[in-house]
């Protein structure tokens, strides 16, 4: 809801001049409660450390997609259009996943190949550099990856676990 007041306060416009629907609102409140989308659990100050340029959430992306394109389309329909679903194998069955699983350990390994270094320090006992190869794959997945799921992932794999 900030987030909107804010965009609209940016354009000059009042609350009641915005052009997205009180249902639109509320279904995209859904996807990110629902976790379809991305909220800012991967936020701003952790991507400064890392680095790294995060383009932002999915539930923000589509905020700003909704008030610069007014339409009739549900939020669902415009976030699969713009490729903004959320994935993790933590929400994702497998059946319905549509290689999702696969993207996220692909995501994973990636990270885990850029960032050797890191590996080894975590092998080390740092903890805390996980949260460098998490800040990768969500540079990578331009936030569309679970952090919490990416950070499993990466110590799964690096731990040698199935």
């Amino acid at each position: 809801m900030h987030e909107l007041i804010g965009k609209l306060s940016a354009r000059k416009e009042s609350f009641k001049d915005n052009k997205i629907s009180v249902s639109q609102l509320g279904q995209l409140i859904d996807l990110v409660e629902q976790g379809t989308i991305t909220r800012s659990s991967f936020d701003i100050a952790t991507a400064n450390k890392l680095s790294c340029r995060i383009l932002g959430t999915s539930g923000k992306s589509l905020l700003r997609h909704l008030l610069d394109n007014p339409t009739q389309a549900t939020p669902l329909e415009i976030a699969q259009e713009l490729k903004l679903l959320a994935f993790s194998h933590l929400n994702t069955p497998a059946a319905q996943g549509e290689g999702k699983d696969d993207l996220l350990e692909k995501l994973c390994a990636q990270a885990i190949e850029a960032l050797p270094s890191e590996v080894e320090s975590f092998r080390k006992g740092n903890v805390n550099v996980l949260n460098r190869l998490v800040g990768h794959v969500m540079k990578d997945s331009r936030g569309r990856a679970n952090a919490q799921a990416a950070r499993i992932t990466i110590e799964r794999i690096i731990k040698g676990e199935q």
